[in-house]
């Protein structure tokens, strides 16, 4: 089974030629599957709107993942398993065509065996054309590189600056210019003091220091050249165990599913990319499921809801809101 969601277009992105235009832009970059993404399989233009074909959100967000790493795995095992999940987003970045700009919580996820997965930047769509350059969400302040807030020339020296921020969450604490407020967040980051080392400020050994403090250099030009380069200055760093990547994985998971029933069911039918419902496939195999009078349609003991089957895209996007199967028609 092919796992997919429907993700409605907000009817103000849909209606807006210019946002529209955008997205198509987004998706094209996003269509191909690869190691490491989110994978966008199209935006299907109805009467009702417009909807985007993908695979779901992966299951865990980052704050999942760094309170379980934090929670399970010693300080020399934690700089392990973060230089690992901090590889895997710079290759991830080096296989885009320029600079992703909103390297952030919004944009990262985590698949349930703990590898990172990328979600497309749709605050580059979202946002009002020339706020801060390249779309800001509240959520993703802290993560914005100083000419991303400045609203000056971006290239790929900036995803290198939210690296070495993903790369310090990782670790277990905050972003290391985030502030009380939104203001001082944005001072903070524009002329605040350089933050202490990360060894320091994580409790974690030395190891990663002098590469997360020149990602988090003010200067472009201070930093490190791209993704790439950022990875190859944490090739000292072993890969985390298969045990620790399989330890923080599990709590991870386990918060992450604490979190979703806590929001009383509604993130279960939500995509973080938009506000408002997806279609979502069923996680259960079909002979799992209650048959009913209707062959396409099964019942699900466990949610309560009917889990329609369907062989086509054409067929999943109507279905924005309930529960699907998909199941495509082989190929040839």
């Amino acid at each position: 089974m092919a796992e997919v969601v429907a993700v409605r277009v907000p009817h103000h992105l849909a209606e807006d030629t210019e946002a529209l235009s955008a997205l198509r832009e987004l998706v094209h970059d996003w269509a191909t599957p690869r190691e490491g993404f989110v994978t966008i399989h199209a935006l299907e233009e109805t009467a009702g709107g417009a909807v985007l074909v993908m695979e779901p959100d992966p299951p865990c967000e980052l704050r999942d993942v760094a309170l379980a790493a934090r929670a399970v795995l010693s300080p020399e095992g934690r700089v392990r398993w973060a230089a690992a999940r901090a590889r895997e987003a710079a290759r991830a970045l080096g296989a885009l065509p320029g600079p992703m700009r909103d390297l952030s919580p919004r944009t990262l996820g985590f698949a349930a065996d703990g590898r990172l997965r990328l979600l497309p930047p749709l605050a580059r769509v979202t946002a009002s054309h020339g706020r801060m350059g390249a779309g800001v969400v509240p959520r993703g302040l802290a993560w914005l590189s100083p000419e991303l807030t400045r609203g000056t020339h971006v290239d790929r020296r900036s995803d290198v600056f939210q690296l070495a921020t993903l790369t310090w969450t990782l670790c277990g604490v905050a972003p290391p210019f985030a502030r009380g407020t939104d203001l001082d967040t944005l001072t903070a980051i524009l002329e605040g003091p350089r933050p202490p080392p990360l060894s320091e400020a994580a409790g974690v050994p030395s190891t990663l220091d002098d590469a997360v403090a020149r990602g988090l250099a003010r200067d472009p030009a201070e930093r490190h050249e791209d993704a790439a380069a950022f990875a190859l200055a944490l090739a000292h760093v072993p890969d985390a165990s298969a045990d620790e990547q399989a330890e923080v994985a599990a709590d991870a998971l386990r918060r992450a599913r604490a979190r979703t029933r806590s929001a009383a069911g509604a993130s279960d039918f939500a995509s973080r990319l938009f506000d408002g419902p997806v279609a979502r496939p069923c996680l259960k195999r079909w002979d799992d499921l209650a048959a009913t009078a209707r062959p396409a349609i099964r019942d699900c003991a466990e949610c309560g809801l009917s889990v329609e089957r369907v062989k086509t895209l054409g067929a999943l996007v109507p279905l924005a809101g309930s529960c699907v199967f998909y199941d495509p028609e082989p190929e040839g």
